[in-house]
């Protein structure tokens, strides 16, 4: 099978992989149910290395199924809170906030950080990330070949 899409969904109860072709059509499915603490009534608590581990086990089963050089792509989804909503314009206003860790402003930036990661790379591997990172970088060069100078100069963060 040649490529495929890993997507990984990090459910409140759980966490679910799956292979899929090129026509989205789900090839192999993976679930592992990580634990859920409860400690008052009406809140519930997971441990982040708890799922960490289980969405690294899973991913590793669809490795040794699916050749990882195959993978053209990982889709990650997950329904854990935002933050505290902030009621301000982040177009205007987003560069005055203070103390918070911000998202990488492009696509480039993200590959960078993306490349960087020591988790991604120990949980996926240097050939997969290298990968992986080539092809989106070619992505960003051909995207950012066909905008024009003023998109660049009015729109984005590049």
């Amino acid at each position: 099978m040649n490529p495929f899409i890993l997507s990984i969904d990090a459910g409140t109860t759980g966490i679910t992989v799956l292979v899929l072709d090129h026509q989205a059509n789900i090839c192999k499915k993976y679930y592992r149910e990580f634990t859920q603490y409860y400690p008052q009534p009406g809140w519930v608590e997971h441990d982040g290395e708890e799922i960490w581990k289980v969405t690294y086990e899973l991913i590793q089963s669809a490795f040794r199924e699916y050749n990882p050089r195959d993978c053209a792509g990982i889709g990650i989804t997950n329904q854990r809170d935002p933050g505290k909503r902030l009621d301000i314009n982040m177009y205007t206003e987003g560069q005055n906030l203070r103390g918070l860790r911000r998202l990488p402003s492009n696509l480039l930036d993200a590959i960078r950080v993306f490349e960087k990661s020591k988790v991604i790379r120990n949980g996926l591997g240097d050939a997969l990330v290298d990968s992986y990172a080539k092809l989106k970088i070619q992505d960003w060069r051909s995207y950012s070949s066909a905008i024009s100078q003023w998109e660049r100069d009015n729109t984005l963060d590049c």
